[in-house]
């Protein structure tokens, strides 16, 4: 399937999702959760879906939409449950969580560049799409990021980035970003680490960015006082 296609099938489940749960009155807030399983290890994955299922149960109301996606090597972005009141469905999707999908390797070869690039590339088209969703889109991603150093050496990476990041401005989608490293980082040399460019999307967007996944209690009060009415 091509990449045109594969983000009109994202938006278009979004949408569809969206279309029957409008009511008179206040429009509900919408949450895309989104876990990161290329850009994550295991342990990482495992806290994702810990905290993300504590946001569920501690900050998303009855009238809420949740949808959940993923992206990996070999699906790429795929939505596993479209925007929905159905919270339950959500959560027993998140628990089943099973696919990871790491890099294959931690060399900056041509491979793991054009693999960066496609990732990137799905992202700006998935960000650019939400535009036709209606309301604020709030995406709660989780993720270890890119090293710095990849935006400092890979001028195609630095373009589709900053790309990324105005994309999500122009659709009204903040980007609260939990870095699933969290402390794990810490033993990483600076141009290793992901805080800049997590950051950076966060920022860019208007969504906040929160470095330690460990805290995600405190972390899902944060984002549900920031993206609430």
């Amino acid at each position: 399937m091509s990449a045109k296609r594969i983000f009109a099938t994202v938006i278009g489940l979004l949408i569809l999702g969206a279309a029957g749960l409008s009511s008179p009155g206040q429009a509900p807030r919408q949450y895309l959760l989104f876990i990161d399983m290329t850009q994550n290890d295991l342990a990482g994955v495992g806290m994702s879906k810990t905290a993300a299922l504590f946001f569920l149960d501690s900050e998303v109301g009855a009238e809420d939409q949740v949808a959940l996606l993923t992206y990996s090597d070999i699906r790429g972005l795929k939505v596993r449950e479209e925007l929905t009141t159905d919270h339950e469905r959500v959560r027993k999707t998140v628990k089943g969580l099973a696919e990871i999908m790491g890099p294959a390797g931690d060399e900056f070869d041509w491979t793991a560049t054009h693999r960066t690039h496609n990732y990137l590339e799905e992202i700006v088209g998935f960000a650019e799409g939400l535009e036709a969703v209606p309301g604020t889109k709030n995406i709660v991603y989780f993720t270890s990021g890119f090293p710095v150093g990849a935006y400092q050496n890979d001028w195609r990476f630095r373009e589709l980035y900053d790309e990324m990041v105005q994309k999500f401005k122009d659709a009204r989608a903040p980007v609260f970003i939990i870095n699933a490293l969290g402390h794990r980082a810490d033993i990483l040399t600076i141009d290793e680490r992901a805080d800049f460019l997590l950051r950076k999307v966060a920022d860019g967007s208007g969504g906040l960015y929160f470095r330690d996944i460990t805290l995600y209690k405190t972390i899902a009060q944060e984002i549900g006082k920031a993206a609430g009415f």
